[in-house]
C-alpha cells in the first residue's frame, strides 16, 4: 500500500478499506498495530487524485477511529492525515467534504477547540458584548502612580 504503481495501491487501498469497514474490531486492529495501514490511507488522502478512492480512504480512517479514536487519532494526526482531513473539507467534492468534516466533527472537534483558544487576540465574553483580556503576565512594578507632565508629552522624533 505504500509504495508501488498508483494502481496497485489503490487496489490495495479498497482491499484494506473492505476489511476496516465490513470487519470485526479485532481485525482493524490487527491491520493498523501489526500492518500500519492507516499511514498508507493518509497518503492516500494526501496524494489522490480521485474523489472515488479519497472517500473510500476517509471511510476505511473513519471506521478505524470507531474502533479506537484515542489511539488511532493520534496515528492519524502522525502521519499528517488530520491536515489532509482538515484540507480536504474545503474539496470540491460534496461528497468528499462531507465525509472529511464528519470525521472531523465526530473524532476531532476538540483539537479545533483547542486551535480556537490558542489563536492570537483577545477573546469575546459570551455573555457580555465586550472583549475580555487576560490578565498581563508581570504585574505593574510602580509603586506609586506616576504624574503626567504639566507641559505634556512630547512624541516629536526631532
Amino acid at each position: 500500500l505504500s509504495s508501488g504503481e498508483w494502481q496497485v495501491r489503490k487496489e490495495a487501498a479498497w482491499a484494506v478499506a473492505n476489511i476496516f469497514t465490513g470487519g470485526s474490531s479485532e481485525h482493524v486492529q490487527c491491520m493498523v498495530e501489526r500492518h500500519d495501514a492507516i499511514r498508507p490511507l493518509c497518503d492516500v488522502l494526501r496524494n489522490g487524485s480521485e474523489n472515488k478512492i479519497i472517500v473510500v480512504a476517509l471511510s476505511a480512517i473513519e471506521a478505524a477511529l470507531a474502533v479506537d479514536a484515542d489511539r488511532y487519532a493520534v496515528l492519524v494526526e502522525e502521519y499528517d492525515g488530520l491536515e489532509a482531513i482538515e484540507d480536504l473539507q474545503s474539496h470540491s467534492s460534496n461528497e468528499v467534504y462531507r465525509k472529511a468534516h464528519e470525521i472531523m466533527e465526530t473524532y476531532f472537534a476538540d483539537q479545533e477547540e483547542d486551535e480556537e483558544e490558542d489563536a492570537d487576540g483577545p477573546l469575546m465574553d459570551e455573555d457580555a458584548p465586550n472583549f475580555t483580556f487576560d490578565k498581563p503576565a508581570v504585574a505593574n512594578t510602580f509603586s506609586q502612580p506616576q504624574a503626567i507632565p504639566s507641559t505634556g508629552f512630547n512624541f516629536s522624533f526631532n
